[in-house]
């Protein structure tokens, strides 16, 4: 998952700024890698157009995480194309998020983009790399809308509680059998995010690392409850910031590729999470809430389990990033480190936990 400051950094791949762990060297050989990558990925994408019908396509690269995204247009037509990560999914996992997106647009009529075939027929293509790995692609329609951004209003805040409720809703009666092929959340691996291990060269400040090893000790207690109270169900798991697109007030849902079957109060803090930080965030907390009771009336049980919620999706931000053996591996590493500490730190202090060393 990465905030929506964090999608935007993969947008601006020449421009890095990280201090005090980012050396000059470093710098400039990110700067220089960069074109480099960039054209096999668009070598990449060339490749995998060829698997649909679009001669002459125009290709525009937007984003470089998990998955490569491209802008593609072809004949007054736009598109989204992704290359998924080597080993990333497999086929099935794909062609479930495929199904949880058709009935969301089919059965809830919440927009999600849609998959375009091959010429084979086939909804997701298996693309063979130079490299020797093969990547899933899918081709989507493009989706009409304005990005929700990380500056949402109560008003809108409010919409998507509503939003995700719905779907939550939807996902707890019907359990649908594609479900199956997503992961499953357990509480052991849930576990495993609040174990975080100081290696290699220092990039926390003692405070910081004070507050992660703290909240991990807090977050181990609060675990076991939050499993055993809260329903399970297949949510999005980055209903959040890009990943929203408002068309007036119809709200759509893009990038399903997180979603997972887990406990559903987990799939409330992802919409949250990066919220909690702004100025106005207990507004936007409870139109969050408001919109969410309205349709789907056990969320009041929740509310004492969304906090630990919100604080374990930032500590598990701040170990994948720690995990990496250089913190500027990506161009939104900083950023999504120096976010999820200032949210586990704000929530924290709304648990009253003690973290200063």
């Amino acid at each position: 998952m990465l905030s929506p400051l964090a999608k935007l950094a993969t947008r601006a791949t020449l421009h890095y700024r990280y201090e005090p762990e980012t050396s000059w060297l470093e710098a400039w050989r990110l700067t220089l890698a960069v074109p480099l990558e960039r054209r096999r990925q668009y070598q990449l994408a060339l490749k995998a157009l060829e698997r649909y019908d679009l001669p002459g396509a125009e290709l525009r690269f937007l984003s470089a995480s998990g998955n490569l995204v491209f802008r593609v247009e072809h004949a007054g037509k736009v598109y989204a194309l992704r290359i998924g990560g080597p080993g990333r999914r497999t086929m099935d996992q794909v062609r479930a998020e495929l199904s949880y997106g058709d009935d969301l647009q089919g059965t809830l009529g919440i927009r999600t983009p849609e998959a375009v075939a091959g010429h084979d027929g086939q909804l997701v293509q298996a693309l063979p790399g130079d490299d020797g790995r093969t990547r899933l692609v899918v081709l989507f329609t493009w989706m009409a809308g304005e990005a929700y951004g990380d500056e949402p209003t109560p008003q809108q805040m409010e919409l998507l509680g509503r939003l995700q409720a719905r779907m939550h809703a939807f996902a707890l009666e019907h359990e649908p059998a594609y479900a199956r092929d997503r992961h499953r959340l357990t509480a052991d691996q849930a576990l495993r995010w609040t174990e975080v291990h100081r290696t290699g060269e220092p990039v926390l400040q003692d405070a910081d690392w004070a507050l992660v090893l703290r909240m991990g000790d807090y977050l181990r207690e609060r675990i076991p409850d939050l499993f055993t109270r809260s329903p399970k169900a297949l949510v999005h798991f980055d209903l959040q910031g890009g990943n929203l697109l408002l068309d007036g007030d119809d709200l759509g849902i893009i990038d399903l590729d997180d979603c997972l079957t887990a406990p559903v109060v987990l799939g409330m803090a992802t919409a949250l999470t990066y919220t909690t930080t702004k100025p106005d965030a207990d507004d936007l907390r409870r139109a969050f809430l408001a919109g969410h009771a309205a349709v789907h009336t056990r969320a009041a049980e929740l509310e004492d389990l969304l906090d630990p919620a919100i604080a374990l999706i930032a500590l598990r931000e701040v170990r994948r990033v720690l995990g990496w053996e250089r913190i500027t591996a990506k161009p939104w590493g900083p950023l999504v480190l120096q976010e999820s500490l200032r949210v586990l730190r704000a929530m924290a202090h709304r648990m009253g936990v003690q973290v200063e060393p």
